[in-house]
């Protein structure tokens, strides 16, 4: 009886742990998301900045402003894509964590069975 009762706590206490080591990371993917967002926002913003700026006359854009927009709208992009690769790779090692987390836990759960089994 009291096997059982300290059986079914662990496990209780092992769920909690796995739910917040699971909303930990969803909460660290969601900020990482929310800066991407926020730089892509960003560079939209300095790219129309860099138009209007530049722009000689309302009406006509020379040359050389569509050139600038257009070379800070690459760097802009890649600076992005960078970003997003970098986000990615976080996210990757993010979820190798969390399996690492749980094969221990796993792992741990099972030794302990074990021994209460012996």
């Amino acid at each position: 009886m009291n096997r059982q009762r300290a059986e079914a706590i662990r496990l209780h206490e092992k769920a909690v742990l796995e739910k917040r080591e699971r909303q930990r990371l969803e909460r660290e993917l969601r900020m990482q998301q929310e800066y991407c967002r926020r730089v892509q926002e960003e560079a939209l913003r300095q790219q129309v900045r860099c138009c209007s700026h530049h722009r000689p006359s309302a009406t006509a854009p020379s040359v050389h402003t569509r050139a600038l927009t257009h070379t800070h709208f690459v760097t802009i992009t890649q600076e992005a894509e960078r970003l997003v690769l970098l986000m990615e790779k976080e996210e990757a090692e993010l979820i190798e964590r969390l399996r690492n987390t749980q094969s221990l836990q796993r792992a741990a759960y099972d030794q302990l069975q074990a021994t209460l089994d012996v």
